[in-house]
């Protein structure tokens, strides 16, 4: 269990001078009060300006402490620290923050151990020791205060307990957050947005206004105004521009779908460059791969392409053209045409199964 954390502020110039002690200093006791499992701190100065500063703005206890004398003087505040606790202190990891300060993290057991480098806001956590059971706490802290941040800036969380965010994502005030989602890396989320359960965001843009809901999108780019889902897999490079939408079990890679195009159902669309105002009807697919080598297609603006269509890539459909329903493409279709390409329907007058036969006579 971590009883305490010993912070030693040095005789330095970026931190008296350029930024009059303050700025670095709450940098890095910022989240003192903002973290209910963050423990007690003991703040060691090594010159009276530096004291000084640290008294008048934390209440925490604060000494006076030259650095020949630091090592006995952090020992002596780790055993203040654990009579507080009740316990007895096993060992002490130290880590830099930056430049200033010190920091020397108290602990009073010999668990396994557990290297903590994934939240910046904590860097001093980085490459400590934490035991098993404070590692836990220490997530769900980081992961509340992320959230009520955004809170504050506008965002709104159906419940905060239950979404993730990471702490480098951008999320515009008017968004709202549903259960079981998780924000990951360097997402960006315009204002406005709803964002639904389900949802599963890497690295991914989506613009302002836009509806979301079971998506699984990584280094995708969404525009504004734009619905997508349930059951959506937006993959890598997928570029969705304003007014889209992609309905359920649709899963989109590496391809450009224009302004006002519909997706709504059971499509792949795959290393493919979608024109504007494309209707892809259900049960159709971007056949991009014949076995060796990933080949793109290119439809163009006003496209109506018929369900269960295939093409098959490379292939180029051109501006206002039409695909009958059922259709296998595998030539391009100039601009204004009408293309079929399935076999012809055949009726046998009377034909009745033989097992069907048997049965009637």
């Amino acid at each position: 269990m971590i009883l305490g954390v010993v912070a030693y502020f040095p005789e330095n110039t970026v931190l008296t001078k350029k930024f009059s002690g303050m700025t670095a200093i709450e940098n890095f006791i910022r989240v003192k009060d903002e973290y209910v499992t963050t423990p007690p701190f003991v703040l060691l100065a090594e010159n009276d300006e530096v004291a000084d500063m640290l008294s008048a703005k934390f209440n925490d206890v604060v000494a006076k402490c030259p650095r020949d004398k630091l090592k006995d003087t952090v020992a002596g505040s780790a055993n203040f620290l654990a009579s507080r606790a009740g316990e007895q202190v096993k060992r002490i990891a130290r880590e830099s923050y930056s430049t200033v300060p010190e920091i020397y993290v108290i602990f009073s057991d010999e668990n396994e151990k557990i290297t903590q480098d994934n939240f910046e806001q904590l860097q001093w956590f980085e490459d400590f020791n934490a035991s098993l059971q404070d590692i836990p706490a220490l997530q769900h802290s980081i992961r509340l205060c992320i959230n009520y941040k955004l809170e504050e800036s506008g965002v709104e969380f159906i419940d905060v307990n239950s979404s993730y965010v990471d702490y480098n994502a951008r999320i515009g005030a008017g968004t709202v957050i549903y259960p079981n989602v998780i924000i990951e890396g360097a997402c960006e989320i315009g204002e406005n947005c709803v964002i639904g359960m389900g949802c599963n965001l890497r690295d991914t843009h989506i613009g302002s206004c836009c509806t979301l809901q079971y998506v699984f999108a990584t280094n995708a780019r969404v525009d504004n105004n734009v619905s997508i889902g349930p059951f959506v897999n937006l993959r890598p490079n997928t570029h969705i521009h304003d007014n889209c939408k992609i309905g359920d079990f649709v899963e989109v890679k590496n391809s450009d779908v224009g302004c006002a195009s519909k997706l709504p159902h059971l499509s792949y669309i795959g290393d493919a460059d979608v024109g504007e105002r494309v209707n892809v009807g259900c049960g159709s697919i971007f056949v991009n791969y014949d076995g060796k080598n990933k080949m793109r297609s290119s439809v163009g603006n006003d496209v109506f392409i018929g369900c269960n269509s295939n093409l098959v890539a490379p292939i180029t459909v051109g501006d206002n053209a039409y695909i009958a329903a059922g259709s296998t493409l595998t030539d391009d279709v100039p601009c204004g045409d009408m293309a079929i390409a399935r076999a012809r329907q055949v009726n046998k007058k009377g034909w009745i199964p033989p097992y069907l036969r048997d049965k009637k006579d």
